[in-house]
């Protein structure tokens, strides 16, 4: 009898890069042990005296990537003092 192995097929969005100053409202939306399943919406928080640069909102798309094209930058701690 052969055996056959399937390659591994990716079911999760990527996570999404930290947040300087800020936080995501689910913690999966950034650590990759978690899941991040179609569906997933992430939003994006300021800690006090920061305001987000761009929209931070993302939600993981059929096609298992991020609808919000924005992570580039609002993922590297492009928040602004307020």
């Amino acid at each position: 009898m052969t055996n056959y192995f399937l390659p591994s097929i990716a079911r999760d969005c990527p996570p999404l890069p930290d947040i300087k100053n800020g936080y995501y409202n689910f913690p999966s939306c950034a650590d990759a042990q978690l899941s991040r399943t179609f569906g997933l919406k992430c939003s994006a928080s300021c800690q006090p005296g920061y305001a987000a640069s761009n929209a931070a909102v993302w939600q993981c798309g059929h096609d298992l990537s991020w609808t919000n094209n924005s992570t580039k930058t609002l993922g590297v701690g492009k928040l602004m003092r307020t």
